[in-house]
């Protein structure tokens, strides 16, 4: 997918000739103190967000139990919306811009984790289902950007500011909590338009906004590299906090969405030969990159894009069934063993049941004759082909896709709450609302939820199971900001 700008022009911005280095902090300070203040509403489409306090009698949910999937219909199809503005749990007193900190409200309850899946989708009627029961606690998380490394320069300003935002927001996802509010502290090139600061406000808000967190406020500096530093804030009830232990040998591991698409969407990137995208001299020498040419169904935004599964952690908390949990940003892999060195387990993954990308058979490398492309596209997702090897590393050892991975108990009462999320989710698509662009999140949207293999004892270690039962073990790989280390 091409960007809808390059982050290094903004055509159609009278505002081009204004900088970092002669705006001065002041007008700097006011164009984002004026964007993060502006409200964009959250809007649910879907049938998923009428059915959301209603019986759901399932979804598919892939399984390995007895090679077999576990499905089930659900009634109605009819369409409807919902929206939310702004967080639920907290109250934002003073915002950025107006004193030397924000003020909020710490919650006095939150929302009833025995409710429906989707109760947190909210009823224009009525407040926030409200419980004393468990303890308010909150979360926190930081991350630090840097263009050079974490931003490609085929990215767009809005899809910078919300990558900035979608990972911090992911922290606070995976475990279990309910974002409430982002400081934003941010280091401006002095080459940088103003036009772009303002498109990466943007982006920042309107992540924010969509997952029910309020911008509270930051800092900015000028620096000689792009670089923002988010740290984001939540809450749960403390009995409702998912952590990276508590699995245990027996439990069902468990995968939101597609393994392995931003790895290919970065690769492809690095390939000059698509689009006429900077990169790599002789990328078509190296296989693993001419194979990317066949992805023209894998979109960059699945990189550029990212979406935080706040939704699908809240409805897996309220379940009260994941013994576990993490996301998957450094790669699946990575985070297998995450858990495993924090719950003391080992795991086994079915490679039949990982959620591949799919690809388009007429995405086909160029030098390949029109009348066989069919039968090598069918070739290359053979197992054992280098296509579908290929498929597989990304999966595993490539961060990015922000995705949740999940233990649960592997018992009918547990399967059946998953199979319920599932199916409310199933057709639900999240947009904003009011003044201001509308993301495209299809890539991310409707959420699939895939079970993919097993917890197992500690000293049989986290394996792959081929399709031909052979087990090969699955390395520590992933991404890391200081790869020359272990």
């Amino acid at each position: 997918m091409k960007s809808e700008k390059s982050a290094e022009t903004v055509p159609g911005s009278d505002r081009n000739d204004v900088n970092a280095g002669n705006a001065g902090e002041k007008e700097i300070i006011c164009l984002l103190t004026r964007i993060f203040s502006e409200k964009r509403t959250a809007v649910f489409r879907g049938s998923a967000s009428r059915r959301r306090n209603s019986s759901v009698s399932g979804s598919s949910v892939s399984s390995p139990i007895s090679g077999s999937s576990v499905s089930s219909p659900i009634s109605g199809s009819s369409v409807s919306e919902s929206s939310v503005s702004g967080s639920s749990v907290s109250e934002l007193i003073i915002g950025p811009g107006s004193d030397d900190c924000a003020v909020t409200t710490f919650p006095s309850a939150l929302p009833d984790p025995s409710a429906p899946a989707l109760s947190f989708l909210p009823d224009p009627s009525a407040g926030p289902s409200l419980s004393g029961r468990s303890q308010p606690v909150m979360v926190s998380t930081t991350d630090m950007l840097h263009r050079k490394t974490d931003f490609p320069e085929s990215m767009s300003y809005y899809e910078i500011g919300w990558m900035s935002a979608a990972i911090n927001l992911s922290d606070v996802a995976s475990m279990g909590a309910r974002p409430s509010a982002l400081l934003i502290s941010a280091g401006f090139p002095a080459s940088l338009p103003l036009s772009g600061i303002g498109d990466i406000a943007e982006g920042i808000r309107d992540c924010a906004h969509l997952y029910g967190a309020e911008i509270i406020g930051g800092d900015t500096d000028a620096h000689d590299e792009l670089t923002i530093v988010g740290t984001a804030f939540g809450f749960a009830g403390r009995s409702e906090i998912l952590k990276r232990s508590g699995a245990e040998p027996g439990d069902l591991v468990c995968l939101t969405g597609i393994a392995g698409a931003a790895g290919i969407a970065l690769d492809r990137i690095f390939c000059p030969e698509n689009n006429g995208r900077a990169g790599k001299e002789d990328c078509r020498d190296d296989p693993a990159e001419q194979m990317t040419h066949l992805f023209s169904s894998v979109p960059d935004a699945h990189l550029f894009m990212p979406c935080p599964r706040v939704f699908e952690a809240l409805a897996l908390s309220g379940a009260g069934i994941v013994t576990s949990m993490t996301d998957t940003s450094d790669g699946l892999a990575s985070s297998l063993h995450e858990i495993g060195r924090q719950s003391g387990t080992g795991f086994e993954i079915c490679e039949e049941k990982l959620p591949l990308p799919e690809f388009s058979s007429s995405g086909s490398p160029p030098d390949a004759g029109n009348e066989r492309n069919e039968e090598r596209n069918e070739n290359n997702r053979a197992p054992g082909s280098a296509m579908y090897e290929y498929l597989i590393r990304k999966a595993l050892y490539d961060g990015g896709d922000f995705e949740l991975l999940f233990t649960i108990r592997p018992d009918e009462g547990s399967l059946r709450k998953l199979r319920e999320i599932a199916a409310s989710f199933e057709d639900l698509v999240p947009s904003l609302g009011g003044r201001g662009r509308d993301p495209d999140l299809s890539h991310k949207y409707p959420v699939r939820f895939s079970v993919i293999g097993r917890v197992t004892e500690p000293e049989k270690g986290i394996r792959l199971i081929r399709k031909d039962r052979r087990s090969e073990k699955i390395n520590p790989d992933g991404y890391s900001a200081f790869p020359g280390r272990s």
